[in-house]
Formats: structure tokens, sequence, C-alpha cells
């Protein structure tokens, strides 16, 4: 064990036989056979590093016998073999130290035998039935301390609650184990010891008491009741109990109450999937180990020292003496711990697959969990033997109210708020108060209660628990039903929120879709799977309904997925939610950057709009197309397109429609250098955008703004507007948004002359475009930086950059206005005849055959290289 070894008594009326006696730090091992401090720290370190028994000793020039003897406190450390160890596991100052002091001197020898021969003197009293555990309790240092200090403080019933499999049990063990092995050394806190009460097999609470006294060994009760003899025994002795699997029992509760209030010297220790619920009780909920990140940027070697991993690579090695972490594996050992959630009992089921499987196999398997989590050790109980059967013992300590509610919260995904809970699960069979059965769901450890947003609580459940409540959803039959009161409570606040994504609480709203997002997405998936025109009609309205938050929430490539599946469902002869489906397509290709398919979009939802006389919508995708077509650089055609829309929209009086328009009809002027016109286009979009408190369009005009002041000369003015920009996004997250505001003030910083500047914004808006997955703004950067590099001359980067830029732009189909262009070609130019016809030919080419990423990674390192 790793906070001391436990001593093990029979009970005293049988003739209690001491195991072994307790060791202090640097003890050497006697010929009985004791696990040793120095074991514990060689495996501990062994661990951290991500070495085998086998491997260590390979590595340190050892048998792999010694090192097994060693762990297991079979073998005396010898100084050169420490050295030897510590050399290969290059340990911290202080674990060092403490490895090289646990082969004492032979004076040392002597006067440690002393100490140890009054130490267990000392514990002769203490006596306890707890057993001694065959491996190391890992990753749960602070949680045992936490404890250790609640009852040495003065707390007299301490309560260890936690989903089942997440560890009570041997976490109760520890603490008890450390807690007496502590008093032998700093005066005892049980003279009397501690007994552990096994409580799993009761199903009547009444004979709780008799569990009890029978192992405490009460046998006597002189004519009293059984709660009066222990009382009368208990009163009299300083002793811990330890109530091991106390939910079962829970009815029983007040008599733990009653035997603390008579008995002084009595201190319990209750391990339960639900508080008990009683004066003086100090909960403390045992949560599952901490996972480690699955971003593929951990290095193995941190990944080893994962609680959660260190488990699995332990027990798997126990399995298999040639396992341990890798390269190669141990990233999928990390999402192997992460999608157990970090359950104990769950990982030990699955590191016991090793035999048959690899880690790659694990995960692919781990779709389904509970089927996979069977096989446990035989000395477990036999619920603990499969994670399922762990379950199922909290399920069947439900009413039946409580296990409607459990299943129903199953089509949760993500967790989920009250009102959610109250919307989709309160059905009129439901003979429970929502709030008061999450409550007691979360303290019977079936949920959890993981935050408060805005003072609204926040409930989920762990992935394997939920998976069983899924299953008994589905066998109740009310699966598709609850389904669709899920599907339906998130339509609505989708269509809730979307108009509210263009207003001064947008930030709010996004904030809580994207709570919610993994519901949000088990909605769409359902409606759209589901058979029968009703769900495609729920999955059309749902989708449209959040493309405006995909579009604004940096989900873009996903809304574009979920709509091409929402289109494929929509029938030819529903005009309107198909043309709204196709404008909606090409909102959010637009906003990728692809403008060949936003083009084909929006022209098909114009078509199809006007074939549902839908006179709103045709303006909208008209405006929508002219301002794609002008991108492209075919400036007749948008114009006449967008006169069509801004008539429409004029005669229909749709002002956000229309200050959208303008800002396009300003663009256009720009393009062209027709400066009065832009201005007045702008100027009029600004003021409707206010009129409406569409934050949204306000902060693109100012931007527009921006660029009308830059083409004017007019920089101070130009900075400060693309500042304004700048800030309105941050203030309501939009990264992409950001993203553009950040290469606005390079364009200008470089224009000043401010060339680091200029260059290091263009660097942070092509690293922020590339995170989101836009495909058009580090286009434009690559075109900005070979600017500025053209502008100060001399090097062969300017050509490089301008011709990766160039066949982005031929591949975005995004064409140059006309005084962009006359500015961008005499840049050119003056590269041409700075570095002369064939290395500007030369490295044009190198630039133009590179793809987006490798134009971006060469940007990127030409400044490092800087």
């Amino acid at each position: 064990m790793a906070h001391g070894h436990v001593h093990c008594y029979a009970d005293a009326d049988r003739g209690c036989v001491p195991v072994g006696p307790a060791f202090s730090k640097g003890a050497e091992v006697l010929d009985s056979g004791e696990s040793h401090p120095f074991g514990a720290m060689l495996r501990e370190q062994r661990l951290a590093a991500g070495l085998t028994q086998a491997a260590l000793a390979e590595r340190a020039g050892i048998a792999e016998r010694t090192i097994q003897d060693l762990e297991r406190g079979a073998a005396r450390p010898r100084r050169a073999t420490v050295r030897r160890l510590i050399d290969v596991l290059t340990p911290s100052p202080e674990i060092r130290a403490m490895l090289e002091a646990t082969t004492p001197t032979p004076r040392q020898r002597t006067e440690l035998a002393i100490q140890m021969s009054s130490s267990y003197a000392a514990l002769d009293d203490c006596r306890n039935n707890l057993p001694i555990q065959p491996t190391a309790l890992l990753g749960r240092e602070r949680e045992l301390a936490e404890i250790r200090a609640l009852v040495r403080d003065g707390a007299r019933l301490v309560s260890l609650t936690g989903t089942g499999g997440v560890g009570k049990t041997r976490m109760g063990v520890e603490v008890v184990a450390t807690l007496l092995n502590r008093s032998a050394s700093s005066g005892p806190i049980f003279a009397d010891g501690a007994i552990l009460v096994e409580l799993a097999s009761i199903s009547d609470a009444a004979l709780v008491p008799s569990a009890i006294a029978q192992a405490c060994g009460v046998r006597d009760l002189g004519g009293r009741t059984m709660v009066e003899g222990l009382k009368a025994y208990l009163s009299i002795r300083q002793i811990l109990l330890l109530l091991d699997n106390f939910e079962h029992v829970i009815e029983a509760a007040p008599v733990v109450a009653d035997l603390l209030a008579w008995c002084p010297g009595l201190t319990v220790l209750a391990t339960s999937r639900e508080p008990l619920r009683v004066r003086g009780e100090h909960e403390y909920d045992v949560l599952p180990l901490a996972v480690p990140r699955t971003d593929g940027q951990t290095p193995p070697t941190e990944l080893a020292r994962n609680p959660a991993v260190a488990l699995f690579v332990e027990r798997a090695a126990a399995i298999r003496s040639d396992f341990s972490v890798s390269e190669k594996n141990a990233e999928v050992i990390a999402e192997i711990c992460a999608r157990l959630d970090g359950l104990p009992l769950a990982i030990e089921l699955a590191a016991a697959r090793v035999r048959t499987l690899t880690p790659q196999a694990l995960v692919e398997r781990l779709e389904r969990r509970l089927p996979l989590l069977t096989g446990g050790i035989r000395d477990l109980p036999a619920r603990q033997q499969t994670l399922r059967d762990t379950i199922v013992w909290s399920h069947d300590l439900l009413d039946e109210d409580e296990q409607r509610l459990y299943r129903r919260l199953a089509v949760f995904v993500g967790g989920w708020f009250l009102e959610a809970a109250e919307a989709v699960c309160n059905l009129d069979d439901l003979d429970v108060d929502v709030l008061d059965g999450l409550e007691s769901l979360a303290k019977k450890s079936l949920i959890r209660r993981v935050d408060d947003v805005d003072g609204e609580p926040r409930f989920d459940m762990l992935q394997t628990i939920r998976e069983y409540a899924l299953e008994q959803l589905e066998e109740s039959g009310e699966a598709a039903h609850m389904r669709r009161c899920h599907a339906t409570y998130w339509l609505n606040v989708a269509e809730a929120a979307r108009p509210e994504l263009l207003r001064r609480n947008q930030r709010y709203w996004r904030a809580r879709l994207e709570a919610d997002h993994d519901n949000l997405r088990a909605a769409v998936a359902w409606t759209l799977a589901a058979s029968g025109p009703e769900g495609a009609q729920l999955g059309a309205r749902l989708t449209l309904a959040l493309s405006r938050f995909w579009q604004r929430s940096d989900h873009v490539r996903e809304g574009r997925e979920w709509l091409a599946r929402a289109l494929a469902r929509c029938p030819p002869s529903d005009h309107g939610t198909r043309a709204s489906l196709l404008h909606a397509a090409g909102e959010l290709a637009r906003a990728q950057g692809s403008n060949a398919p936003a083009r084909s979009f929006f022209e098909a939802s114009a078509a199809t709009y006007q074939q549902a006389g839908d006179r709103r919508g045709t303006a909208s995708a008209l405006r929508n197309l002219a301002n794609v077509i002008r991108s492209e650089g075919d400036h007749e055609r948008a114009s006449a397109l967008l006169d069509e829309s801004l008539a429409l929209l004029r005669q229909l009086g749709e002002r956000t429609g229309l200050a959208f328009a303008l800002s396009i009809q300003g663009d256009l002027a720009l393009d062209t250098g027709e400066h009065e016109l832009a201005a007045a286009a702008y100027e009029e979009s600004l003021s409707l955008a206010r009129e409406s408190g569409d934050l949204w369009s306000v902060a693109a005009r100012l931007s527009d703004l921006g660029s009308l002041a830059h083409d004017r000369g007019d920089y101070e003015r130009a900075y400060s507007l693309f500042n304004q920009h700048l800030a309105m996004r941050q203030d309501v997250g939009d990264h992409r948004g950001i993203a553009w505001s950040l290469a606005s003030l390079g364009w200008v910083a470089c224009d000043q002359g401010d060339y680091e500047r200029g260059r290091a914004l263009y660097h942070q808006s092509m690293l922020l475009h590339r995170q989101l997955g836009h495909q058009w703004g580090p286009i434009v950067c690559l075109e900005g930086l070979a600017r500025l590099e053209a502008t100060i001359g001399g090097s062969r980067r300017s050509p490089v950059l301008f011709g990766a830029a160039e066949a982005g732009r031929q591949m975005s189909g995004q064409a140059l206005g006309r005084v962009e262009r006359e500015a961008h070609e005499k840049l050119v130019a003056g590269a041409r005849a700075a570095l002369g016809e064939e290395v500007f030919q030369e490295a044009w080419a190198e630039g133009s055959a590179m793809s987006l990423e490798q134009a971006v990674e060469f940007a990127l390192e030409t400044a490092r290289i800087q």
C-alpha cells in the first residue's frame, strides 16, 4: 500500500495474531517479508517513468526478479542496487534522499530494531480486521489527506459518497489503515482499534446493529437489546467503525446517529452512494480520477503520470509483464481513460482486456462500454465484477418514480440545466418534483451537479451510467417519445435564440447554446434520422434555427454538414423550406470562404424562393448572391442583382436586410474608387443597424468605414475604426470577426510604416483563421505579408508569398477590386524589378505550388528565422 502497511488482526475472541509490524521511514526489510517503503517509492518512480519491471531491470543491469522482490518488500535494498536504480529513474533530490535513506548502516539497523519493537508493542492494543490490499492506491494522495484531516480535526461521522466503482471502499480502508499507522508514531487516536463492518449482503436495515455487533465481537448482551448492548460496549472505547456500502440499508442511519450520541469515543467512517443525512455528518464526495488531455499535444511521460493512466498501466502490466506506456500507445491509453470518465472500476476492467486486445482495439470497442467491462477479479464482490452489476445495484435502490426520471434523463447529452429537465422529463405520469428527484439522484451518486451558470444548477451523468439508463429507456418503450420531447424542447430554445444572436444579449445566447451544443447535436441527429415527414420537418426547422449560431460560434464546417443532411431529406415540393435551407447553406459556405458553393446555393435559393412566392426570401438571396459575385470581380452583374434586392427590401420595409444590402452597395463603390457613394451607403447602413439593435451589423459597418478611411489615406481614422470593430467582436466573443480585425489593423500598420507590428498582426490573424478552418482569411494575410515584404524590398519571400496568395485567390474565386488591384500590381512590379525576372519567377512558382497550409507555415517560419 502506498500509505503504510496494514496490520491485520482476527477477532479478539478468536485469538488475534498480528500479521506484521509497521515500518518507519528508512527501515530495513526483515525476514518476515513485510512491505517496505522502498518498494512503494520504487514502484511509484517506475510508473512515473513509464517503465515495466522488465524494462527497468534491463536498463539498471539488475535481474527482473530483484525488481519484483524489492517492490513487494521481499528483498533488502542494497546500496549498489539503489545507486543503479537512481541513475536510471533520475528522481528529484528529495526522492533520491529518501531512497538512499532506506539502506541504513549497521548502527542504524540496531537502533531501528529497538524502535520497531517498541512500535510493535504500542500497536498490540490497536486491533482491526482490515484486509491487506494487494495493489497500491494510485492518484488519491490529496483525497486521503483531506479525509484524514477531517477525522483528526474532530469529525465523528464522515461519509464517503460517490458513484459505484469510484473506489469508496478502497479509499475508506486506506484512510483507516493510515490513521492507525499514524497513531503508532504520534500517539493513538483510536486506542481500541478499527473495525470494518461489511453491509453489502444485508437487505434489512434492522439487521445493521447485529452486523456491527458481530464485527466488534459483542456477544453477551446481558438481557439488553442489540442497540443497548452496542452502546454499552462502544461507550467505554475509543474506536473507529468503517461501515461499508451503507446505501443498501440507508434507513439505519438514525441508529448510527444514536450510537454516536451515546458513545463519545466512537468515530464512524461510512461508504455510501448517498449521504446518511443525520446531524453531525461530514459528506466527502469521492470523484473519479482526473483524466488526461487527449489533444495529442501531451508527451507520453506526462501522460504516464496521470492517475487514471497510471492505474490502467499498473493493472495491465499485472496481466502482461511487457506492457508499458510508449510513444505509440500513450495517447490511446489516455483516450480509454477519458472515455471511461476516470472511473477506477471501469479502468481496471478495461485493463484486464489487454490479455486479448490492444489498447487501440479497446478504444474501438468502447462505443458500447458495459458489455466490454466485465470479467473482474474473483475476490471482488459479485456486483463489482462487471460495471453493469455495479450500476444495477444503485438503480435497484431507487423507487419507481426515481427510476423513471433516471432513465428519461438519459436523452440529455453532455448535461442539462434544471429548466431543460423539467420541460423534457416532467410528463403527467411522473409523481415527483423534478428538482427533488434530481437532488435525490445526485445524493445517490447516479447524477452529479457539475456547475452553476448564472445561479442555475447544471447536472450530468458519467457515460457508463448514462449507457445503462439508455438501456432502461429503450426497454421501457419510452425512448422515441422522450427523444421527440428532447428535440422539441431544443427547437424552441434554438428558435428563441436565433434573433437574439444579432442583439445586445447575443453573448449570453451564444454561451447558452454552446453549453448545450451536445444536446443540440443529438436533437438534430435524431430529427434528421427519424422516419416520416415529421422528422424531416423538425430537422429542417432545427438546422435553420441553429445556422446563425453555427456561423457565429466558429462551427461553420459542422453547420454545413448538418445543412447538407437536412437538404437531402427536404422534399423538392416544399419550396419554402428548401429555399431557406439553401440560403442558410450559402451563408455558411460564404463564411468559410468557399465562393463557388456559396454562389450555387444562393442562385438555387433565389429561384426556389421565387417559386414559393416569397419576396422577402428572394430579396435576401439576391443580396447575398450579389455579394459573392462582387467578390469575384463581376461588378456589373453584382450591381444589377443588388439593385433588384434593394428595390424589394425598400418595398417590404425590411430594415435589417436593407442595412446589409446597403453595406454591399458601399463595397461595390469602394471597389471602383467611388468614395462619396461608398460613404453614403455605409452611413445609411450603420444608422439602420443601430436602430434595429443589430450589434453584429453595427460592428461590420464600422469595419467598412475603416476600409473607406484607409482608401482615402486617413490612417489614424482607419486605425480607430478597426480598433472599435475589434473591441466589439471581442466583447461578443466573435473569433472570426476578431481575426478579420487583426488583419485590417495589420494592413494599416504596414501603410503607416510600422512593419514589425504589421507582420505580428497578420500572423495573429492568420493563426486564428487557420484554427477556425477559414479558407479565405489566411489568403488575405499571405497577400498582406507579401506586400509588406515587397515594400521593405530585397527579399525573395515577397514573390513566394505573392505566388501562394494568387494560387489561393484562383482556388477560391475571389478577385481584387479595381483600386486595390492597381496598388497590388505596382508592388508586384517593384519586387520583380528588385529581384530580377529569373529569381522572381522561380520564387513565384515555388509559392504557387504550395498548399495553403504549407504557405502559412512558410510565412510563420520565415518570421521565426528573422
